[in-house]
C-alpha cells in the first residue's frame, strides 16, 4: 500500500472516534491535532515550472525586462545558482543579477540591461524539489522599456449598461503586464463582490462568482502598482463605470435556471 492511500485508510478508520469523542483541546500536547491535518492536507505533487516570462523562443524583448518563473506551486527560495541566464554565445559570463519570490513566482531582475538582438539561454537546474532541468530562451531587440503600462480598452467598456451578470470584467493594457504586480490591492470593482482575478500576458480578468448582482451599477478600477516586465508602473489610476442587466448570458446547451449554472457548454 502506498503512503497516500495509507493516509487515506488511518483517516477513514478515525472517522468514527473523531464524531464520537469530546474533544478537549486543552489536552492536546505537542499540537497534535495541526500536525495530523498537516499530514493529511500536505501537497505531495512535484515541483514544476508552469510558465516563464519573456515567453519561450519569443523575439524582439526589452533589454530591460525581468525574468519571470511560474511555478504550479509556492516554491521555496532559490539560490542564485540554480537559475543561470546567459547568452547564447560561445565564452559568455553568466548574467549577474538577484533573485525574489512572489506567490508562486520567482523573479530573475538582471544587474544590468541585456546586449541587444541576441539569444538568451535559461537554465533552471534540478534543485529545491525540482525534478528535472528546464531550459529556455528568448531572444532581445534594441530598445528599453522606460514607458509605463497604460489601459486600452475594456471590457464592458465606459458607461456601458446591460452588461450580463455572469459576464467576465477584462482590460487591456498597453504591454504584458508583472504577474506578481496584480493584486486584489490595486485591482478591485465597487462592493467587493467575489470571483477569480486572472492576467495573461496584457489581459486582465475577473470571474464574478457568484454573479453581480442585477440592474447595479459598479466602478472598477486599477491603481499604480500594476507594472510591466521592467518594472515600469502605472503613473494614475484608471477606473471606469458599468451597469448590469436585468439577466444572465449563456453558451449552454441546458442552463437550470435554478443554480444560475451551465450544465452542458
Amino acid at each position: 500500500m502506498g503512503f497516500s492511500s495509507l493516509r487515506i485508510f488511518i483517516f477513514l478508520f478515525m472517522i468514527p472516534f473523531f464524531s464520537c469523542m469530546i474533544w478537549d483541546i486543552s489536552k492536546i500536547q505537542d499540537n497534535y491535532l495541526l500536525k495530523l491535518l498537516t499530514l493529511f492536507l500536505r501537497d505531495d505533487s512535484p515541483l514544476q515550472v508552469t510558465s516563464i516570462i519573456p515567453k519561450d523562443k519569443s523575439t524582439n524583448n526589452f533589454r530591460n525586462t525581468n525574468v519571470f518563473l511560474g511555478f504550479n506551486k509556492t516554491p521555496p527560495l532559490f539560490e542564485n545558482s540554480q537559475i543561470i541566464l546567459k547568452a547564447e554565445i560561445s565564452g559568455s559570463a553568466e548574467e549577474k543579477g538577484t533573485l525574489t519570490q512572489s506567490g508562486k513566482f520567482i523573479v530573475f531582475t538582471p544587474a544590468n540591461n541585456l546586449s541587444a538582438n541576441t539569444t538568451f539561454k535559461i537554465t533552471v537546474k534540478a534543485e529545491n524539489g525540482l525534478s528535472s532541468e528546464t531550459i529556455y530562451t528568448f531572444s532581445t531587440g534594441m530598445e528599453t522599456d522606460t514607458t509605463p503600462p497604460r489601459v486600452i480598452t475594456t471590457s464592458p467598456e465606459a458607461g456601458e449598461t446591460g452588461f450580463p451578470a455572469n459576464g467576465t470584467v477584462i482590460a487591456n493594457f498597453s504591454e504584458v503586464i508583472d504577474p506578481t504586480s496584480l493584486t486584489t490591492s490595486n485591482f478591485s470593482i465597487s462592493g467587493n463582490p467575489i470571483g477569480s482575478l486572472t492576467l495573461t500576458d496584457q489581459t486582465v480578468a475577473f470571474t464574478p462568482s457568484p454573479n453581480f448582482a442585477f440592474l447595479t451599477p459598479y466602478i472598477a478600477v486599477i491603481r499604480p502598482g500594476v507594472k510591466d516586465l521592467a518594472g515600469n508602473r502605472m503613473s494614475e489610476t484608471y477606473s471606469w463605470v458599468f451597469s448590469t442587466s436585468d439577466s444572465l448570458s449563456s453558451n449552454c446547451i441546458f442552463d437550470t435556471g435554478l443554480f444560475n449554472i451551465c450544465l452542458f457548454n
